[in-house]
């Protein structure tokens, strides 16, 4: 007689359970390769080069290779995304290799900062000459305002009223103005102040790289230094302007804030300032959601021995484009200059113009506003506003910059439709990665439950078997004593199994047993 579905309840929960098994729900897989056609074409002969030389995925090296290019751009130009509005964004953007250790994260962010080493070394000469004529002038400022002071103590009556006390004021001021003028394109560690007086001094931007992104959170918590995490996140939109005043040493203030950021962290660590900002604590800033070109990497599992010479070629070419994005000049390329920001701009040609404000951003806006979206996954989001255009900007302007030779510049009638496809292309691709960035405080658990569910549909784990013994196994995802705890939890509410304890001699054992529809499956 075949049971009814009242009859067939009832014996489910005098056996325990309260209905049928649940569907698991599964965890977010692995994003998708990066497609090199998503990469500005000047770039891919040196990344996938890098790429192919050191075994490791793509994105790893062009993420750095991005963030690098941004910085050399900076303030020197931006982007109008719109028709007729004036709205413009600064291309400073702020990315992370998230990995395990061993995934040679150092090495390939340096090999992305190495083609710049020509402008750091001539950066290097010329501070060496900056220093060396401000010695000078002050030594010489110093030797002028002693002759006048000697002259002030034979005519004392001449300060009230003469050119000798104005004179002596206006050299003083002189003396305080030879600080030297200190070129830098990136810094690895610095403070606030420091990076204050390093802004005013390059008032395009820098590149912060910061091999372990932790030690700078972790600062952020050091007593005295609560303001510097407020004073990083002000600097991420590269157009705020901040002033600082400090005893010893004084007034400080750089024409902006503008700073790129670049560097790596591991997955258990982001988990929790990801958690953190999940449950709405000290955390939920913003600061998370600025890493935008942030990917999530693993290595692949099939390795090939390389053991070719690097692209030699390639490496010059980028170079080349470095060194004439570092040089740009916008009235060189006849570029139109804002009259509020006083910044030389870019907006997107005929082919292109219409894409982001008719297209694209309402249906980023429509996402955005639907309310299905998590809330930190949703003010992350929220700042593709500016990304999508800042990577056609950046895109565009590479390509300049490789057509572009010593003394002749290619002119600029707009980001083209190619860069506009491209950026909106890699912004889809960054999304795919955002979204296991931020389930990665569930991941661990989330791989756990879907690792017993296939446990048991494959029969590996049976009625009877102990917890002890499915934790001896050390199976993947399921090593963690508490992680499988918590697995076998999530699989009891899902009347998946039910754990008995079983009282023996010694210690009582924990014992499985399956939902009666499971088990019949495996018989």
């Amino acid at each position: 007689k075949k049971e009814s579905y009242i009859e067939k309840l009832a014996s489910q929960r005098k056996n325990g359970f309260s209905g049928e098994p649940q569907k698991l729900g599964s965890y977010i897989e692995n994003p998708p390769e990066l497609d090199s056609n998503l990469l500005p074409d000047a770039y891919v002969p040196w990344l996938t080069d890098v790429s192919n030389r050191m075994q490791l995925p793509l994105e790893t090296i062009a993420i750095p290779a991005i963030i690098v290019t941004a910085s050399l751009i900076g303030r020197k130009v931006v982007v109008r995304p719109k028709v007729n509005d004036e709205v413009e964004f600064v291309p400073n953007l702020w990315g992370a290799i998230i990995a395990r250790p061993g995934l040679m994260k150092t090495s390939v962010m340096n090999e992305a900062i190495r083609p710049m080493q020509s402008i750091r070394d001539r950066y290097k000469e010329e501070n060496k000459v900056s220093l060396q004529e401000s010695e000078v002038d002050a030594e010489l400022l110093k030797s002028e305002i002693d002759f006048l002071k000697k002259e002030i103590k034979k005519q004392p009556n001449v300060i009230k009223e003469g050119e000798i006390r104005d004179k002596l004021i206006a050299l003083q001021g002189q003396l305080k103005d030879t600080v030297p003028y200190q070129k830098q394109i990136v810094v690895y560690d610095s403070t606030t102040e420091k990076l204050c007086e390093i802004l005013r001094d390059n008032p395009n931007g820098i590149l912060l790289h910061r091999d372990e992104l932790e030690g700078l959170f972790s600062s952020f918590e050091k007593t005295g230094r609560e303001g510097d995490r407020p004073f990083y996140l002000q600097t991420w939109d590269g157009n705020s302007s901040y002033t600082q005043n400090r005893v010893g040493r004084g007034h400080t203030e750089p024409d902006a804030l503008c700073i790129s950021i670049l560097g790596s962290i591991q997955p258990g660590v982001i988990a929790k300032h990801i958690g953190g900002a999940k449950t709405g604590k000290r955390f939920d800033d913003g600061l998370m959601q600025r890493f935008q070109l942030s990917v999530y990497s693993e290595l692949s599992p099939e390795f090939k021995v390389q053991d070719n010479k690097p692209n030699l070629e390639a490496f010059n070419d980028v170079k080349h484009i470095y060194e004439q994005l570092e040089s740009f000049d916008g009235s060189a390329h006849r570029l139109p200059r804002s009259e509020s920001s006083g910044l030389y701009y870019m907006k997107f040609d005929n082919a292109a113009k219409n894409i982001y404000p008719q297209e694209w951003l309402p249906e980023l806006e429509r996402r955005l506003r639907s309310g299905t979206l998590d809330p930190v996954f949703e003010s992350h989001l929220a700042k593709y506003r500016s990304l999508m255009p800042t990577l056609a900007l950046i895109y565009e302007m590479i390509e300049i910059a490789s057509a572009s030779q010593e003394g002749k510049f290619r002119s600029c009638p707009g980001i083209s439709l190619n860069s506009t496809k491209k950026a909106i292309g890699f912004s889809q691709f960054l999304e795919a990665h955002a979204k296991k960035i931020y389930s990665i405080s569930e991941e661990p658990l989330q791989k756990a439950v879907s690792a017993l569910g296939d446990k048991i549909k494959n029969h590996e784990i049976k009625s009877g078997d102990s917890v002890r013994d499915v934790h001896k196994k050390c199976w993947k995802h399921l090593a963690d004593r508490k992680i499988l705890a918590s697995a076998l939890e999530v699989l009891e509410e899902k009347n998946w199994l039910i754990i008995n304890s079983v009282k023996k001699v010694g210690r009582p054992k924990e014992e499985i047993r399956l939902h009666p529809s499971l088990e019949s499956r495996q018989m």
